[in-house]
């Protein structure tokens, strides 16, 4: 772990906002090659992020939009207080975790028809422990980023977790999500808020990536259950640390999903004296 006090200036050609390192990363951490992915805190504020090349052993590191604004960056030249050390996360493995979500997967075909699927969901909160293979998990992922977006920006980014130890952990941090613990898996969904700066069309186009989600869950013949992040939560807190997420990411639910371990009635949910017409 390096120590050390930088400056966030913006590059030379004023697009980007950096902070040049005073040590050659490659010498200091013993990787002489491949790409540099770094974690620590700036300000105390957790960071992740890869490093720029910039030759002869020099490196920056990029401060995104999020960063800046909770430094208090603003513009012009400003030190700031970084702890760095390299990912423990080895490359291949990194190369190996790339590769299993395909650019455009197929999607699943299923016999259900969408006004079914809306009518018959429910949520599921107990799981057989029988794992979801991974074409079913990408045609999940797949409904997700097909959902409708503010303006098409698109901010969601969906965070996998298979691992028990991490499940355990993530349904630890939450009473109401006691279910994740027996979950085959769950998907984490963000929003980048560099990309969708207004919160509220950040949390609409995660919710309704996440609608989408549970549908295809549940056409899926799978079973899931939302579970909802709330902003300033400890909940919140614990998830962004300890998924490494960047301060630009906002996780806004937990999707618990497995083979369905319960059947729930699917009766009518018709209320008349809730539709309103031209006015209240």
């Amino acid at each position: 772990m390096e120590v050390f006090d930088a400056d966030i200036k913006k590059d030379e050609g004023g697009r980007l906002t950096i902070i040049e390192l005073p040590f050659s990363p490659r010498e200091v951490f013993g990787r002489p090659k491949g790409t540099f992915f770094v974690r620590g805190t700036l300000n105390h504020i957790e960071y992740r992020c890869r490093l720029l090349s910039r030759g002869g052993g020099r490196f920056v590191m990029t401060v995104d939009k999020a960063m800046q604004k909770a430094v208090g960056y603003e513009g012009g030249t400003m030190r700031v207080h970084l702890t760095m050390a390299p990912e423990e996360m080895a490359e291949e493995k990194r190369e190996k975790i790339s590769m299993e979500a395909p650019e455009e997967p197929e999607a699943l075909c299923c016999k259900m028809d969408a006004l079914t699927a809306i009518r018959t969901r429910r949520s599921i909160r107990s799981f057989t422990g029988e794992p979801v293979g991974e074409e079913l998990l990408n045609t999940i992922l797949h409904a997700g980023m097909y959902a409708p977006s503010a303006k098409d920006k698109r901010p969601c980014h969906f965070i996998v977790v298979k691992e028990k130890e991490s499940l355990s952990g993530l349904a630890h941090g939450n009473p109401n999500a006691a279910m994740v613990k027996n979950a085959a898996c769950a998907v984490i969904v963000c929003g980048d808020k560099n990309r969708e700066g207004m919160k509220e069309f950040l949390y609409a186009d995660c919710a309704a990536a996440v609608q989408n989600m549970l549908l295809c869950i549940h056409s899926l013949g799978l079973g899931g259950v939302w579970c909802g992040v709330a902003s300033g939560s400890e909940w919140k807190k614990e998830i962004t640390a300890s998924f490494l997420l960047p301060v630009k990411l906002e996780p806004t639910a937990v999707i618990a999903l497995g083979w369905p371990g319960e059947e729930k009635e699917t009766g009518s949910r018709w209320e008349t004296e809730k539709i309103h017409y031209e006015r209240w």
